[in-house]
């Protein structure tokens, strides 16, 4: 018979069990392959499994990511749509200054308008998108938008059939180029969390295909396509969890004034880590080992290359 008591013990039996777990398989990650092989000998209860651990670390890693790009507003703050107002101003600041002081102040007015009022142009005078825009800006062929001759008055003020009706935008391709770009500048935040969050399938991808490059290079050795995959997925774990702190400490305080060297030295134990797991793994000879690791290296980079374009152009044109 089921009773409240043996429901609470079954809780804490689960509960007791997640935390062994995983505090065994935190012990065993920083030792390069250890989790791998413990998991290929059939040690499977006692840990966090590869796949496990690797989604797991990923989703706490591109969480903490996320809320650190929530906290910059500056992002926002940089959109088109600011540049806009900025030209807005400017036309206020011209007509005022001309009506109120007059020429006597010339060099004055303009030696304000020249500190306060740099490169921004007239609103129905700015071409869109705006040549210093940045994100999706570079993604598309800017000249082909700019080609139409849209100003960035319309852009922001017409809605889109009249703005397409206006300055003839027949093709589908454009139309949905134009669409994004505004979306994207309008909230600028929300479409860099989307893409981010969006670019964890292209490390996910590149894990498994990277693992067939693996077992290619490690095909005398008769090791199945599953261990390769775990290996790399093991690594990719340890990368993870080593950023967690690093991203706490920028989510809860902003501590951190330096990232150069702390990336650094985050690439440097993560190559290194990777290195010595295919040293400890496969039982090569070193040289062996560093020509099949900067091989991988390679092919992941390439993958990883292919992956992110690839799903950053349908997390554009999907947002």
């Amino acid at each position: 018979m089921l009773t409240l008591n043996q429901l609470l013990k079954d809780f804490t039996h689960d509960i007791f069990n997640l935390d062994t777990n995983l505090i065994r398989t935190l012990k065993a990650l920083p030792i390069p392959a250890r989790l791998t092989k413990l998991y290929v000998a059939g040690h499977r209860k006692a840990y966090f499994t590869p796949i496990r651990l690797f989604l797991v670390s990923m989703f706490l890693h591109f969480t903490l990511l996320l809320f650190i790009i929530n906290l910059g507003n500056e992002i926002n703050n940089s959109s088109i749509l600011t540049s806009l107002e900025k030209g807005r101003l400017l036309e206020l600041y011209d007509q005022n200054t001309e009506k109120h002081l007059g020429e006597a102040y010339c060099d004055e007015i303009d030696s304000m308008r020249l500190g306060i009022f740099e490169d921004v142009v007239y609103a129905d005078q700015d071409t869109f998108p705006s040549k210093e825009g940045w994100g999706i800006n570079s993604i598309f062929n800017d000249d082909e938008i700019r080609n139409y001759g849209i100003s960035m008055k319309d852009a922001y003020e017409m809605d889109s059939d009249t703005l397409f009706k206006k300055y003839k935008v027949d093709k589908k391709m454009d139309r949905l180029k134009i669409g994004q770009y505004l979306k994207y500048d309008t909230n600028r935040l929300a479409g860099i969390k989307f893409v981010v969050g969006n670019l964890a399938w292209s490390i996910i991808l590149s894990v498994f295909f990277v693992a067939f490059i693996l077992k290619l290079l490690y095909l005398r050795h008769h090791i199945y396509y599953v261990e390769h995959a775990c290996l790399i997925m093991n690594i990719h774990s340890f990368a993870f969890i080593l950023l967690i702190p690093i991203f706490l400490a920028e989510l809860f305080g902003s501590v951190l004034q330096n990232y150069d060297w702390i990336i650094a030295v985050v690439v440097g134990l993560v190559s290194l880590y990777g290195y010595l797991s295919f040293q400890f793994y496969y039982r090569q000879f070193w040289v062996k080992t560093l020509l099949k690791y900067t091989v991988y290296a390679l092919c992941y980079i390439l993958f990883m290359s292919f992956f992110s374009v690839m799903i950053l152009f349908i997390s554009v044109f999907l947002f």
